[in-house]
């Protein structure tokens, strides 16, 4: 809105919200990121000109801001998430990131956890099959948002470029942390999909549509089950690890004869907090 009407207001808008994003979890940084370069951008033309006349300006101010963020890393907490993301880098070196990432894409188009399929398969079968997909969809994806001519906006390619630099460099492997640009990405492989005009990929396509949604629909009515159903809560929520203290929680014992040890810790927060 600020690049269509040019209204001040909107801009401190967005940066109010960013911060705000950034304040609730941390990896809202890359909204500040994309909208800092999606500014650089647009206005391109006006800041070379700018740097050309005020050169000295410039590099001053660049140092002034680098040196704040070096004397202010402690209370930024920019040497904490430094240090911590460098000994979990010790733990998940360059190449298994790359695996979870590419595994979470596929597990995330493919809609059923690699867990759940993973253990089924012989060897490393299934893990290969979830990367490949990953692989694929991911390249295909990158190719669509910036090498093919479209309508998204520059600070939303921004946006998904500053994300996915973090996520290949997060040290842990959980599809969810997906989430905040999945609603672009599928928009781009639905909108990608239905727009050809070969009659056989649009027929593929809505298989792979109502497949999809099948398997959504079937996951979401096992997790409402799962749920409502104490006897197959307990036997299933964190694959059983804590059934003695649900059973003993929901029923007042274990419904198991085989019982030998129950953490009295779980069973008070149990108490505690359902």
């Amino acid at each position: 809105r600020f690049m269509q009407q040019k209204k001040i207001g909107f801009l401190l808008l967005s940066l109010f919200l960013a911060w705000l994003a950034f304040m609730t979890r941390t990896v809202g940084v890359t909204l500040v990121g994309a909208l800092a370069v999606g500014l650089l951008w647009e206005y391109r033309l006006q800041q070379i000109a700018f740097f050309k006349k005020n050169k000295f300006l410039v590099i001053g101010i660049l140092a002034v801001i680098t040196g704040a963020l070096i004397i202010f890393s402690k209370p930024l907490g920019i040497n904490h998430y430094g240090n911590v993301l460098s000994e979990h880098f010790k733990e998940a070196p360059f190449f298994k990131r790359m695996g979870w990432r590419f595994k979470e894409w596929g597990e995330l188009f493919i809609n059923a956890p690699s867990n759940k399929v993973i253990d089924r398969l012989a060897g490393e079968s299934g893990r290969l099959a979830y990367e490949a997909v990953g692989f694929i969809i991911f390249c295909w994806s990158v190719y669509k948002v910036y090498f093919r001519k479209n309508n998204i906006p520059f600070f939303i390619k921004a946006y998904i470029l500053f994300y996915c630099i973090i996520m290949f460099n997060w040290p842990f492997n959980d599809p969810r942390f997906w989430v905040p640009i999945m609603p672009i990405i599928a928009a781009v492989v639905l909108q990608a999909l239905f727009a050809d005009d070969n009659k056989i990929l649009k027929a593929i396509s809505i298989v792979f549509l109502v497949a999809y949604i099948a398997l959504g629909a079937f996951a979401s009515g096992y997790m409402i089950y799962t749920s409502l159903n104490k006897k197959v809560f307990a036997r299933t929520q964190a694959n059983g690890a804590y059934r003695n203290e649900y059973e003993i929680h929901f029923y007042g014992k274990p419904l198991s004869d085989t019982v030998t040890t129950v953490d009295k810790d779980v069973i008070g927060l149990l108490k505690r907090y359902d």
